[in-house]
């Protein structure tokens, strides 16, 4: 969800609802935000109960008054493990929650509170340091991974309960505000509050569904009544996992964070004593400190895709330059050249005292097998990469760009314009919306379609000659109509009926027939 808000800036000010097909039961809410959930959008709703709660006059003109995306597990699951790399400023251990739709980062903070001003401070500075990443997140410190789920993910509505509380609520609390979402960020819980955790639902133990639902059938609902029950006989009913959870709730048995690997880091570092701002000799420090650095990364079968060069300059003043590449490199010239490039025309605040440049992102290199003929073929992806990066370096990364098709059934939609080089790389999908196979489409489309005159041998029916650029084409052979509507959740829909059509004279055009007003429109023209 939160992913989605940093990625999307349209979903800003929205509600927004995420939705899967997991199950085969067509397509249902996964999970929604605070303002959709508290127009009754539910997990497990279906999309078509959802838009009830939704009427489009509410959506003011032309803008859907919801956002709905796809699931997107991979993508979530990347970005979790970006930000556990970033987590590692508070914890040399962090792992992400084993589970398939993993939402939590796990960190052991063993050892580590005196370093913060405590537990508290410890949780306060994680706090602040999402929400500079607009990031809203809860969290909970306990002595087992078990109780700070549990906590994180439901505690919050018990928050009355504890003692030991945020700075910031407790400070609200002073002052005879009421606790909410918005101060209650984290709760650090001691053994005199741990008692309190059997008020928390069965869901807060992370056992599956399938367990709860009999369990809840039995009047079992807490944990602390699931706790009153005997070990043998109701749990040999139940599996192991209920006693797995138990005892990884309570702490009688170890649950080890499994650390995620974070991509090393290689950086170097050069001093200048005394400060200097010569424009060469700082370029010939950069070149040498450039080439060891891709050496490294060569000899892991590596290449730079992201490069952080700091220029650190008297009065505490400095210069970033942060090239990306196409593809990853090696070639210490080329990322020089392009660091050069990215500097021209920028001046140093004063004399630059030390230049530290890191690596910020690698990704493994791709091997091509030489041939025997045509010789320099292979350049040629080199070249396309050299071009790209130094397109991007001199016009800005925005203006580089190529086609993505995109999940939308309007023909005109259905694609957008992506960089070439983005600060986020991660492999593009393609959501399809239409089996429609490539010679189906046109390769030339108008934008926007051109309104033309056609005769119907019917009404409503299949067109039969057409007037386009002062002539006239008589139809000989036809496909279609295919029918293309957009989502309620788009605002004003859009209704057509495409035909694909051949002129006598040979001529082919993609054109459709307005259902709301039966104009017609050319919208594409074979070649």
């Amino acid at each position: 969800m939160q992913r989605l808000r940093s990625e999307r800036p349209e979903f800003d000010g929205r509600p927004l609802i995420v939705s899967t097909t997991r199950g085969g039961r067509g397509r249902r809410v996964l999970c929604c935000c605070d303002e959709a959930a508290a127009r009754g959008v539910a997990t497990g709703m279906t999309l078509a109960d959802a838009a009830v709660l939704f009427p489009r006059q509410a959506s003011g003109r032309g803008r859907s008054p919801v956002c709905i995306e796809s699931h997107d597990p991979l993508a979530d699951r990347e970005a979790l493990g970006r930000l556990a790399d970033w987590c590692q400023r508070f914890s040399p251990l962090v792992g992400i929650e084993q589970a398939e739709l993993a939402d939590s980062l796990l960190l052991n903070v063993t050892g580590l509170a005196h370093l913060f001003d405590g537990e508290a401070g410890l949780a306060a500075k994680v706090v602040r340091a999402f929400a500079q990443r607009h990031f809203e997140v809860r969290v909970a410190v306990a002595h087992t991974v078990g109780a700070a789920w549990a906590v994180a993910h439901y505690g919050f509505e018990h928050i009355d309960g504890f003692e030991h509380i945020g700075l910031a609520q407790r400070e609200g609390r002073a002052r005879g505000e009421r606790p909410d979402a918005v101060t209650a960020r984290y709760l650090v819980l001691t053994a005199d509050d741990e008692q309190l955790l059997g008020s928390l639902p069965l869901a807060a133990l992370r056992l599956s569904p399938v367990v709860i639902e009999p369990l809840v059938r039995l009047g079992i609902e807490r944990i602390e009544q699931l706790g009153a029950l005997p070990r043998t006989g109701v749990f040999e009913r139940l599996g192991e996992e209920v006693n797995r959870r138990l005892d990884q709730f309570s702490g009688q048995r170890d649950e080890p964070i499994v650390a995620h690997d974070a991509e090393p880091r290689f950086y170097r570092s050069w001093s200048f004593e005394p400060p200097t701002t010569h424009t060469e000799a700082i370029g010939r420090v950069l070149a040498g400190l450039i080439e060891p650095l891709l050496e490294l990364l060569t000899r892991q079968n590596r290449g730079a895709v992201g490069l952080a060069c700091r220029f650190f300059c008297e009065g505490g003043q400095r210069l970033d330059v942060e090239p990306r590449f196409f593809q990853p490199t090696t070639t210490a010239r080329d990322v020089h050249e392009l660091v050069l490039l990215e500097l021209d025309g920028r001046r140093f605040p004063a004399a630059v005292s030390q230049l530290v440049v890191t690596v910020t992102e690698s990704a493994p290199l791709e091997w091509r097998q030489t041939e025997f003929f045509a010789a320099g073929a292979e350049r040629h992806p080199l070249q396309l990469t050299r071009l790209v990066n130094r397109l991007s370096s001199r016009l800005g990364r925005e203006q580089v760009v190529r086609p993505l098709l995109h999940g939308e059934a309007q023909p005109e939609r259905a694609f957008r314009d992506v960089p070439l080089i983005s600060n986020e790389q991660r492999r593009e999908r393609v959501a399809m919306l239409t089996t429609a196979l490539p010679f189906e489409r046109p390769l030339r489309l108008f934008q926007p379609p051109v309104a033309i005159e056609v005769i119907a041998a019917a009404p409503d029916g299949p067109p039969a000659r057409l007037h386009y650029l002062q002539q006239t084409y008589d139809v000989g052979r036809y496909w279609g109509p295919e029918r293309i509507q957009t989502g309620w959740w788009r605002g004003r829909s859009v209704e057509r009926d495409y035909y694909r059509v051949e002129a006598r004279t040979g001529s082919r055009f993609w054109l459709f027939r307005r259902l709301g007003d039966g104009r017609w429109f050319l919208h594409g023209e074979f070649a």
